[in-house]
């Protein structure tokens, strides 16, 4: 409490100021305010509680059990460009087999089927191995195993030509003892190629005057005229090399036309 300054000898008390009253908030204020907060709320609501959306999964048509248990067709492969094949040559097309001979009238035989008459153009014969044959009157048939290719071929059979080439391994039996070597046959005439040379020797075929088998014994007599004489023997308990080399060798004599 204060004093006033001009006392007159009265006491006078003075109350303190009570504060102005304290206004309440108005009905508009508080609805205002609680709009707000449910505005935020709400607002919250959406942001945060709100659940995810699910997908509805698109339904897929189920397999029935046969298509389940059939396995899938492999992939195919991918298909390439073919390579054109490169047509066949004009040689190829053209390639022909003839047949020539020394004597008139020769038959040509391909695969045993005749062809015609020497000389003869075949060009109808595949390209790979085939028989020739070829016949003539007064002479040994010819036979040959020959090779067709795609190139244009000429065979030329010679009949009046002799063929020899016969060789065989033998025994030359001496007075004493024996030694070992190659008997030889050719157009040429016959020969003996020792093993160690000392005993070899050479002559024609158109001097032979002895050239014959004992087949028994096993060996072979040749001697020339004016000459030697000269047994031959083979290994083995059979004569049968012997006599078909000897048999060769006369064919073939008697087809050699004389000096």
């Amino acid at each position: 409490m204060g004093l006033d300054s001009r006392y007159d000898g009265r006491v006078i008390l003075f109350a303190p100021a009570e504060p102005p009253p304290k206004r309440s908030p108005t009905p508009r204020i508080v609805a205002l305010a609680a709009l707000a907060a449910i505005a935020l709320g709400l607002a919250a609501w959406l942001t945060i509680g709100r659940p995810p959306e699910r997908s509805t999964p698109t339904p897929t048509a189920k397999a029935s059990p046969a298509a389940r248990s059939r396995p899938a067709p492999p992939p195919s492969p991918p298909r390439e460009a073919a390579e054109p094949r490169p047509a066949p040559s004009a040689a190829s097309r053209a390639a022909v087999l003839r047949v020539e001979a020394d004597v008139p009238d020769a038959s040509v035989f391909i695969d045993h089927r005749f062809v015609g008459k020497a000389p003869v153009d075949v060009r109808d014969v595949k390209p790979g191995p085939h028989r020739l044959n070829v016949s003539a009157e007064g002479h040994e048939m010819y036979a040959e195993e020959i090779e067709v290719g795609e190139e244009p071929r000429t065979v030329s059979v010679r009949f009046t030509e002799v063929r020899l080439d016969e060789s065989m391994a033998v025994v030359h039996k001496h007075g004493l003892g024996s030694c070992r070597g190659l008997l030889r046959a050719d157009p040429g005439g016959l020969a003996f190629e020792a093993e160690g040379g000392r005993d070899s020797f050479r002559g024609p075929l158109g001097d032979l005057e002895r050239f014959e088998v004992d087949y028994l014994k096993r060996s072979l007599r040749v001697s020339w005229r004016g000459g030697r004489s000269y047994n031959f023997t083979v290994d083995g308990r059979s004569a049968d090399p012997l006599l078909v080399f000897q048999q060769k060798v006369d064919k073939a004599r008697k087809r050699l036309r004389p000096l």
